[in-house]
C-alpha cells in the first residue's frame, strides 16, 4: 500500500486529487496514510464523533495566504479515498440532527470491546450486493465512483480486483463507453 500511495503522490500538482476506491473492509490504507503523513478525505467530518457526512468529499486543503509567497496553496500529499463495500470501523447508529445519515466511525479497540458494533456497516460477498449498494451510504459513494471514472481523461486502475462484481462491473463498462 505505502509504494502505491507513494508512486500516487508522484502526480503534477496542477492535476485533480487522486481518488481511491476500495471495496476491501480492512484499514491496511488508513494504515499506510498514517505511516506516510499523507491527508486523507474519506467522507467523515468530526474528531471525537466521526459523522458520515457526503458533502466533505467535496472539501480540500490549502495553505492560507499569508505563507511566504503570499498567496493561497493547495496542500500537497491529499487523497480522496472512498470503502465502496463499507468498512470493518463503521457503525449504523440512530439519525440524529448531528448525524442525519447514521453512519459513524469509531476505533477498533471499542468495535472489538462491543461484539454489537461489529460487521454492521459493510456488503458481505452475496448475491444481494447490487441492491445494497442502492441504499445509503454506498448510494453517494458509487455516485462518486461513477462520476470520477466517466470524467473525459480519466484513468482506472484495478489492482487485485476479480471483475466479478457486477454492480462495479456496469460502472467500468460505462466509463469504457467514453471515447477520451
Amino acid at each position: 500500500h505505502k509504494h502505491f500511495l507513494k508512486s500516487l503522490l508522484q502526480r503534477p500538482l496542477n492535476l485533480r486529487r487522486a481518488n481511491i476506491f476500495t471495496i476491501n473492509y480492512d484499514l491496511a490504507f488508513e494504515k499506510s496514510f498514517d505511516e506516510l503523513g499523507v491527508h486523507y478525505i474519506d467522507g467523515f467530518a468530526g474528531f471525537h464523533n466521526r459523522v458520515f457526512r457526503p458533502e466533505v468529499y467535496e472539501y480540500d486543503l490549502y495553505y492560507p495566504g499569508s505563507t511566504t509567497e503570499g498567496k493561497v496553496r493547495r496542500i500537497e500529499r491529499v487523497l480522496r479515498y472512498f470503502k465502496l463495500h463499507g468498512s470493518i470501523s463503521w457503525v449504523g447508529e440512530e439519525s440524529s440532527a448531528s448525524n442525519i445519515y447514521g453512519l459513524v466511525e469509531k476505533p477498533l479497540e471499542l468495535i472489538r470491546q462491543n461484539k454489537d458494533l461489529r460487521g454492521k456497516i459493510m456488503i458481505y460477498p452475496s448475491s444481494m450486493k447490487k441492491r445494497y449498494t442502492l441504499d445509503f451510504p454506498y448510494s453517494e459513494l458509487f455516485r462518486h465512483f461513477a462520476a470520477a471514472v466517466t470524467q473525459p481523461q480519466s484513468v482506472l486502475f484495478c489492482v487485485g480486483y476479480s471483475f466479478s462484481d457486477e454492480h462495479i462491473n456496469d460502472i467500468i463498462y460505462q466509463a469504457l463507453a467514453i471515447p477520451s
